[in-house]
C-alpha cells in the first residue's frame, strides 16, 4: 500500500489530518503518563475475557460476544486517552449491555436468534424491547448465585438491589443511568465547538472514567463469575485468583463469590 501524500490531500481534509494527529498525541501521551498504572491495570482486566472465552469453546453465542465485549472495553480506553470522554462512555455501555445479554442469551437460545435477526419479541407497549433484563435488572436477580450474593451485600455497595430503606446500593443501575447521559446531549455537552473541533485533555474527566470503568468491570466479571461458576473453575487457579483480586475492586465481592463458589 503505498504511503499517504498529506500535500496531495485537498485543503480542508488537510486542516483535519493534521488536527487530529496533532490532538490524539498530545492527549494519549498525556493520559498516559498521568495514568500508567491505572491503564495498565484496565488492560490486565480486559484481556481476562480472552480466559474466559476458551471455556466456552463451542458455544456460539459466547464466542461471538465475548470478543465484543473486550473489544468495547479496549476502544473506550483508546477514546479515552484520546480526550474524548463522551465517547469513550458509549462504548461502556455498549460493553455493559452486551455482557448482560451474553448471560441472559446463554440460557435463551432461540431469543438469541430471534435478536439477531431483528425479531421483537415483547409486546408492542414495552419501552425498550431489547432490554432483556428487565426492570431494574430483575432478570438477574433470579439468578441463585446472584440472588444469594446480594443477600449477602449490605449498604451501599449492592450491585443488584438497593436496600430495605431504597437510599443505597442499585450500583448496576447508577452506573448504567450515568453512562446514558453520555448518549444525550442535552445531559453532556460536546467536546467541539464551531471554531475548535480538538478535544481537551482533562485530568478530572480521566479519572471519573477510570473510576467508571474499573466500575462497569466489577460488575461484569461478577455477574460472569456468579452466572457461570462452571466455566470460571474451568480456569486454574492463579487465573481465578488473578480475576478475583485484579478484577473484582471490592475484597467484600471476593470474599462472597469464593463463598458461594465453595458450595
Amino acid at each position: 500500500m503505498s504511503k499517504l501524500k498529506i500535500a496531495l490531500l485537498p485543503k480542508l481534509l488537510q486542516n483535519v489530518h493534521k488536527a487530529q494527529k496533532k490532538w490524539r498525541q498530545t492527549n494519549y501521551e498525556t493520559s498516559i503518563k498521568e495514568f500508567q498504572n491505572e491503564i495498565e491495570q484496565i488492560l490486565e482486566i480486559l484481556n481476562y475475557y480472552g480466559k474466559w472465552n476458551s471455556k466456552f469453546k463451542g458455544d456460539e453465542i459466547a464466542e461471538k460476544m465475548l470478543p465484543e465485549i473486550f473489544m468495547d472495553g479496549l476502544n473506550s480506553l483508546n477514546l479515552a486517552t484520546f480526550g474524548l470522554y463522551k465517547y469513550a462512555n458509549m462504548c461502556l455501555r455498549s460493553q455493559l449491555e452486551t455482557a448482560l445479554r451474553l448471560i441472559y442469551f446463554i440460557d435463551h437460545k432461540r431469543e438469541f436468534g430471534w435478536w439477531v435477526n431483528e425479531n421483537e419479541w415483547y409486546s408492542k407497549s414495552k419501552q425498550y424491547l431489547n432490554y432483556v433484563w428487565g426492570d431494574d435488572f430483575s432478570y438477574f436477580k433470579q439468578i441463585e448465585n446472584i440472588a444469594e450474593f446480594d443477600d449477602k451485600t449490605t449498604g451501599d455497595k449492592k450491585i443488584y438491589s438497593s436496600t430495605s430503606s431504597g437510599k443505597s446500593g442499585d450500583l448496576l443501575k447508577k452506573v448504567y443511568g450515568k453512562l446514558s447521559k453520555s448518549i444525550h446531549t442535552s445531559a453532556q455537552h460536546f467536546q467541539t465547538s464551531t471554531g475548535k473541533f480538538s478535544p481537551k485533555y482533562s485530568k478530572p474527566k480521566m479519572e471519573d472514567w477510570i473510576k467508571t470503568c474499573k466500575d462497569v468491570q466489577c460488575f461484569i466479571i461478577v455477574s460472569v463469575i456468579l452466572s457461570f461458576p462452571i466455566e470460571f473453575k474451568k480456569m486454574t487457579q492463579s487465573e481465578q485468583n488473578a480475576i478475583l483480586t485484579k478484577g473484582v475492586v471490592d475484597t467484600e465481592y471476593k470474599q462472597f463469590i469464593e463463598e458461594i463458589l465453595k458450595k
